[in-house]
């Protein structure tokens, strides 16, 4: 199940083929940004974020890997997972022409009236 708040897309579990996906294919399954709520024994939910730029892919085969060790046996914890930017990953850049830099969309910052802004 899945719903688009604020340009956000929400999904309730990891999309088919998220686990071997290549930064540079993950446009394929998740076209906009998106925040995973996965469900853990411990509902009080860490928060991790990966690919806020295109370019810094570490973050997202970290993830990638520790849920591939961990999800079948089930998440200690709950995990809100949020993919910043795939489409500048397509193209292994740190952002596309027009899109927002995550890093720089908080409250009080130079663009406070964009959905995305918290």
């Amino acid at each position: 199940m899945s719903s688009s708040q604020a340009g956000c897309l929400v999904l309730h579990e990891l999309p088919d083929g998220f686990l071997d996906c290549a930064p540079d294919q993950l446009v394929n399954l998740l076209p906009h940004p998106t925040l995973i709520d996965l469900r853990g024994e411990d509902p009080q939910a860490l928060f991790l974020s990966t690919l806020l730029h295109g370019n810094e892919e570490s973050g997202l085969k970290a993830v990638q890997l520790f849920l591939r060790r961990h999800l079948s046996q089930g998440l200690k914890r709950s995990l809100l997972l949020f993919i910043g930017n795939p489409r500048a990953a397509s193209q292994g850049r740190r952002t596309l022409p027009g899109d927002l830099d995550h890093n720089r969309i908080w409250p009080g910052g130079v663009v406070g009236d964009d959905p995305l802004v918290l």
